[in-house]
C-alpha cells in the first residue's frame, strides 16, 4: 500500500537509493562550499592564529597573581600532558606539548607554579630572581633566547621591576624579554589600600610579586621608583583591564581600579605617541580568592556602618570569573602575540669588543701616520658614533670593551656602557712586543661571559701582520675561533697596511668561520671606514655602503632610503677625508633640524639619526668646504622598520566573523537535512512482495 500523501508512482529501489545518495552528496558538497566561503568571509577580517611554533618564535611565560591562580593557568591554559621542565625551591616551570589556550597549532607556553602542586597563597611568591631563573631555562630550550611574559596581579609589578633594572639580576645585563602582558596589575598602586588597610588580601596579593602590602600604596617608595622608570624600547606592552564592581566609588576588579591597571604613558616608550595599549574584560582579580567574603563585611548589610561599599555590588563579585579562566583573556593574549611577534625578533642588546694589535710593528707608518695612531683614530670614531646613538629613543642598550694584544693580551677597559672611557683608554695605547693573535681572540671571547646571553656579540679584530707568538693558525681556528662561532660571536677582521698573502688568508678564515667580514685598510681613512662599517653592520642590514667622491665646488647627492609609514629609524654614518658640509633632504626638501639628531666628531666623522621618519624619499647632499679639494667620504645607512608588525594587523577572528561561521554551518546542516527529507518524500513505499535491500525499507515503514 502506498503511504498517504505520496505519489502512487513507484521507482526501482536501487534507483531511488542512488537518487537519495546523490541528493545527500550534493547537499554535503554545498555545505562544504559555503563553509569554505564562510571561512573566507571570517578570515577577511582576521588572519589565522598561525602555524605551529617555529624554533625562532619566542615562547610565552605565565605567572599567576600570588593568590593561587597559577594552578588555574595550568588547567585552563596548558591543559593536559603537563610536564615539569625544571624546579627552583618551591617553584616549578611547567609546560605542555599541546597548550589548551592556543587555538591553532602549538605555541611553546610555560607556567611558573608551586612545585608541590599546592595553590595556597603562601606557596606562590615570585621574585625577580625567580623570573630570571625561569627565563634562563627557556633560553636553554629556545634558540631565540627571548620570551613574552604574561603576568597576573602583583607579579606584573615584579616583571616591571625586572625590566626597569630595579631588581637583581639586572635586565640590562640580560635582554631576554620582548613582550609584557599584565592582567589586572595595579601599575599606579592601590587606592583601596588607603581606604581599607585591614583587608586580609593585601599581603598575599603583594607577595605574588615579592612585595609587601605597603609597597602597593600609590605614594610608596617602590611605586615611585617603578613609575619613574620606563620599559625597554623593544618590549611591547599590553594591559588587560578587568572590572566587575563599584567599590568605594572605584570601578575595580576587587583589587585595582580601571585607571590603576594601565601604567602612565611615560612608562611605555611608544605610549606618548599612540597611547598605552589596553583591552577591557569583565574579570575579577582571582578565581581562588573569595571577593565576597572579603568585601561583604565592609557593607552595611554585612554589619558595617560604612555606606561606601554597595552590598549589591559585592554580591555579584564572585559570579564573575578571574583572569586565569577567562577565554576573553586568552583571546586578547593570542591577538597580542600574533599581531606583534609574527616577524623577526628584535635585537635587544649589542655587545662589542675592539681588539687592537699593539705589537712593535704598529710603530711603522702608513701614508704619513703611524699604524698605532691610525688605530687610535679608528677607535675614537667607533666610540663617538656609539656615544651619539645613546640619545636615540629607540636605541637598544650597548656595551663596549677594548682589548689589546702583543706578547700578551688583556682587557684594557670594559665591558662598559661608556664609550668615552674606551676612547680615552685607546688614546693612551703604546706599541711594543710580538703578536699573539690566538690569545687576543681567546681573551675577547672570554670577555663576553658577562654580556647578555641573547646580545648581538661582535669583535673588531685589527692586526698588521702574522702571528709571531703563541698558537699556530690551525690551533687558533680550531680553538678560540671555533668557540666564538659556537657562541654566536661575529669576528670582523681588518688587516692594516701591506699584508703577506698568507696573513690575509688567515684573517679571512677567522672572519668566514664566524660569519664576519674581512677588509684591508691601507691608510687611516680606510681604517676608520672599516671600523665604522663593523659598527653599522651591528645595528642592522646596511642599506648603503659606498665611497663617494666629492669634487670641489660641486654637491653630490647620495640616496638614503625610501621610507614608508612603518619606518622606525634611519641611521647614517659618514667618514670624510677632509672637511665637508651636509644636508638631509626628504622628497627634495630639507628635513627640519628638529627631526634630525646629529654628531660630528673631532676628526670629522658624522652620525645622523631620524626617529620615526615621515614617509618619503630621503637623500643626503654632501659638499667639500671652501678650499678643500679631492675629498671623498664613505657613507653608511641603516634603515630599520618597526621591530614589530604594524599595529592593528588582525590576528584572530572577530566575534562577528565567528558568528558568520556558526550561521553558515547551521545553514549547511539544514541543507543536508532538507535534502534527506526531500529524498524520502520522493521515495515510493515498498509494495507487497517487492524485493529490495533492507536500507531502502528502513525509510518506508507504515506510519504508526
Amino acid at each position: 500500500m502506498s503511504r498517504p500523501g505520496c505519489s502512487s508512482v513507484t521507482r526501482a529501489p536501487h534507483i531511488a537509493h542512488r537518487w537519495s545518495l546523490r541528493a545527500v552528496g550534493c547537499a554535503l558538497l554545498a555545505t562544504l562550499c559555503v563553509a569554505v566561503l564562510g571561512g573566507a568571509v571570517a578570515a577577511s577580517g582576521a588572519a589565522p592564529a598561525g602555524p605551529a611554533a617555529a624554533p625562532d618564535r619566542p615562547p610565552i611565560l605565565m605567572l599567576g597573581g600570588g593568590l593561587g591562580d597559577s594552578q588555574q593557568l595550568v588547567t585552563h591554559w596548558l591543559g593536559d600532558n603537563v610536564q615539569e621542565v625544571a624546579s627552583r625551591g618551591s617553584l616549578a616551570l611547567l609546560t605542555s606539548k599541546t597548550p589548551l589556550w592556543w587555538s591553532s597549532g602549538t605555541l611553546d607556553t610555560y607556567v611558573l607554579a608551586p612545585a608541590d602542586g599546592a595553590s595556597t597563597p603562601s606557596t606562590q611568591t615570585y621574585t625577580v630572581a625567580d623570573l630570571a631563573w625561569a627565563l634562563d631555562q627557556l633560553a636553554r630550550r629556545h634558540p631565540v633566547g627571548k620570551a613574552v611574559l604574561v603576568c597576573q596581579g602583583a607579579s606584573g609589578l615584579m616583571a616591571r621591576a625586572y625590566l626597569e633594572d630595579l631588581g637583581d639580576p639586572k635586565e640590562s645585563s640580560r635582554a631576554d624579554v620582548i613582550g609584557l602582558v599584565t592582567l589586572g596589575t595595579p601599575h599606579k598602586g592601590l587606592s583601596l589600600l588607603g581606604s581599607y588597610p585591614d583587608l586580609d588580601v593585601w599581603a598575599p596579593y603583594a607577595a605574588g610579586g615579592g612585595l609587601k602590602a605597603e609597597d602597593l600604596r600609590p605614594d610608596s617608595t617602590f611605586m615611585q621608583r617603578l613609575n619613574a622608570g620606563t620599559l625597554p624600547a623593544v618590549v611591547k606592552f599590553l594591559a588587560v583591564r578587568g572590572a566587575c564592581a563599584s567599590l568605594a566609588g572605584l570601578s575595580t576588579d576587587g583589587v585595582a581600579s580601571l585607571d590603576e591597571q594601565v601604567p602612565s604613558p611615560a612608562v611605555v616608550p611608544s605610549a606618548p605617541q599612540t597611547g598605552v595599549d589596553a583591552v577591557d574584560v569583565r574579570a575579577r582579580a582571582s578565581d581562588v580568592w573569595s571577593l565576597r567574603g572579603t568585601w561583604f563585611a565592609k557593607t552595611k548589610k554585612g554589619g558595617a556602618t560604612l555606606t561606601s561599599v554597595d552590598s549589591s555590588e559585592v554580591e555579584n563579585l564572585d559570579l564573575v570569573r578571574g583572569y586565569a579562566t577567562m577565554t576573553d583573556v586568552q583571546a586578547a593574549v593570542q591577538t597580542f602575540y600574533t599581531t606583534w611577534f609574527a616577524g623577526d625578533v628584535p635585537t635587544t642588546h649589542i655587545s662589542s669588543r675592539l681588539v687592537v694589535d699593539v705589537s712593535g710593528s704598529m710603530k711603522d707608518a702608513v701614508k704619513g701616520v703611524t699604524k698605532l695612531d691610525a688605530a687610535k683614530q679608528a677607535c675614537a670614531t667607533f666610540a663617538d658614533v656609539m656615544a651619539a646613538r645613546a640619545g636615540v629613543v629607540d636605541a637598544v642598550p650597548e656595551d663596549l670593551a677594548l682589548v689589546t694584544f702583543t706578547t700578551e693580551a688583556q682587557v684594557v677597559i670594559g665591558p662598559t656602557h661608556d664609550p668615552v672611557a674606551v676612547k680615552s683608554a685607546a688614546a693612551a695605547l703604546k706599541a711594543a712586543g710580538n703578536t699573539d693573535v690566538g690569545r687576543a681572540v681567546e681573551v675577547a671571547v672570554n670577555s663576553f661571559a658577562t654580556a647578555p646571553p641573547v646580545a648581538k656579540k661582535v669583535v673588531v679584530l685589527l692586526s698588521d701582520g702574522d702571528t709571531t707568538r703563541g698558537m699556530d693558525d690551525a690551533a687558533i681556528l680550531a680553538g678560540p675561533v671555533a668557540k666564538a662561532a659556537a657562541q654566536g660571536i661575529r669576528i670582523d677582521t681588518i688587516g692594516l697596511g701591506a699584508l703577506k698573502e698568507e696573513d690575509k688568508t688567515f684573517l679571512q678564515k677567522i672572519a668566514s668561520a664566524t660569519n664576519g667580514s674581512f677588509s684591508q685598510a691601507l691608510d687611516a681613512f680606510e681604517l676608520r671606514r672599516d671600523f665604522l662599517r663593523s659598527r653599522y653592520e651591528s645595528l642592522g642590514s646596511l642599506l648603503v655602503d659606498s665611497e663617494t667622491a666629492l669634487p670641489a665646488g660641486k654637491p653630490v647627492t647620495v640616496d638614503v632610503a625610501q621610507v614608508g609609514d612603518d619606518g622606525r629609524l634611519i641611521e647614517i654614518g659618514l667618514v670624510p677625508d677632509g672637511a665637508i658640509t651636509w644636508k638631509l633632504l626628504r622628497d627634495g626638501q630639507p628635513v627640519a633640524d628638529a627631526e634630525v639628531k646629529h654628531m660630528t666628531s673631532a676628526d670629522g666623522a658624522l652620525a645622523l639619526s631620524v626617529e620615526k621618519p615621515i614617509a618619503g624619499s630621503y637623500t643626503l647632499e654632501l659638499q667639500p668646504t671652501s678650499g678643500t679639494t679631492g675629498t671623498k667620504a664613505q657613507v653608511f645607512v641603516v634603515f630599520q622598520k618597526d621591530v614589530f608588525r604594524e599595529k592593528g594587523a588582525p590576528a584572530l577572528p572577530s566575534s562577528s566573523a565567528g558568528l558568520w561561521v556558526i550561521v553558515i554551518a547551521a545553514v549547511g546542516a539544514l541543507a543536508v537535512i532538507l535534502a534527506i527529507v526531500f529524498s524520502l518524500r520522493r521515495r515510493p513505499a515498498k509494495t507487497d512482495g517487492q524485493n529490495g535491500d533492507d536500507s531502502a525499507g528502513l525509510f518506508n515503514q507504515p506510519p504508526s
